[in-house]
């Protein structure tokens, strides 16, 4: 993959660290600001060269979301940081704030079931499961599915929003909804084949 960084400006940044040990023991204020013109002129051109490169990369990408993204993640130097010791959060480390959320979360059944069933409280909190299995009643195993028409998955269509997102199908709900007239019926088709 080509880098932005050309010929031009690396001999530019060679002259421009040999021009910084120049200016650093030289006591000519011209020269001095003769290197802080130089520091800024290439600090434009370097600039001027990410943009049209990146916007370069972009252009000629066949899958812009993607190359965007990979451009963002350059630009603010995204990485993921797998650090062996987690960092303290406030003097706790992960670790302990994770143990004290565990505890409360699998505690928390046994004191709703005990504030909302007072009578509870004689039962030992091994037994709640056996209790809630006993008292509450289940769902239904099975979900009974209808016929559906095409009038009926011409109606969800057109309740889409107008919307140019996509996900990895790739068909965003422009697309579904100037489709529709010529899919409705293979869809209403396929719907009853797979869940009949």
């Amino acid at each position: 993959m080509k880098s932005w960084i050309t010929k031009g400006i690396k001999i530019s940044c060679a002259n421009k660290r040999k021009m910084y040990l120049e200016s650093r023991n030289s006591t000519n204020a011209d020269f001095k600001n003769h290197y802080k013109t130089y520091c800024q002129v290439l600090s434009k051109v370097i600039k001027t060269a990410k943009n049209l490169y990146y916007n370069n990369c972009i252009a000629q990408a066949d899958n812009k979301q993607k190359v965007t993204w990979n451009v963002i993640n350059t630009l603010t130097n995204a990485k993921t940081t797998n650090t062996k010791d987690p960092p303290n959060l406030n003097g706790n480390s992960f670790t302990s704030i994770a143990n004290v959320f565990n505890t409360y979360f699998t505690s928390m059944a046994d004191t709703l079931l005990t504030n909302k069933f007072p009578k509870l409280d004689t039962i030992k909190t091994n037994d709640s499961m056996r209790y809630l299995e006993q008292n509450i009643k289940c769902c239904p195993s099975q979900i009974k599915l209808y016929n559906t028409t095409t009038h009926e998955i011409n109606k969800i269509i057109n309740s889409q929003k107008n919307k140019i997102s996509h996900g990895y199908d790739e068909i965003s709900d422009k697309i579904l909804k100037a489709s529709a007239p010529f899919i409705i019926s293979p869809l209403t088709y396929i719907y009853l084949i797979k869940y009949y």
